[in-house]
């Protein structure tokens, strides 16, 4: 067998090895996931997920929501008559969310649920997710030019 050949064959293994687990690891996800406290998120395949909610009048929240190793990346819009914020934040593994505005270089963190509370994403419950077939870990990152404050459960 030619060098080529045995390369070609050996890459389309590796590639066929990773979706077949990939796809087996997905079957584990729900078609819903509950998004109310970290614990029901956090040892969720990777998967990328679309929310939209919506209180009947002008205020609603829209966005996307990726988990991958037990870290969690938001990125909504929070609507409100005469105001739209673009919120971003990132969920570590231990369950401490990190918030931020677009544009924004002072943020918030705390507990997942405290900050999500704060920031208009407690009225989300669940949300409908498909399998994140090729998951990029750099959107996981905190940012390191936003300073973040402490928050506390009220």
């Amino acid at each position: 067998m030619k060098p080529f050949k045995f390369i070609f064959y050996l890459f389309l293994a590796v590639i066929g090895i990773y979706f077949a687990i990939f796809y087996f690891q997905t079957t584990s996800l729900p078609s819903v996931l509950r998004i109310a406290d970290y614990d029901s998120i956090k040892g969720v395949p990777p998967a990328s997920c679309h929310f939209a909610w919506s209180d009947g009048s002008s205020n609603s929240i829209n966005g996307d929501m990726h988990v991958l190793n037990g870290i969690i990346r938001f990125d909504y819009t929070v609507k409100v008559p005469w105001l739209s914020t673009l919120v971003h934040m990132v969920v570590s593994q231990e369950g401490t969310a990190f918030a931020w505005n677009e544009g924004s270089h002072q943020g918030i963190r705390g507990k997942y649920e405290t900050v999500a509370a704060q920031t208009g994403l407690s009225s989300i419950e669940a949300v409908p997710c498909s399998p994140w077939w090729v998951p990029d870990g750099l959107t996981l990152l905190i940012p390191q030019d936003v300073a973040f404050s402490e928050i506390k459960a009220r």
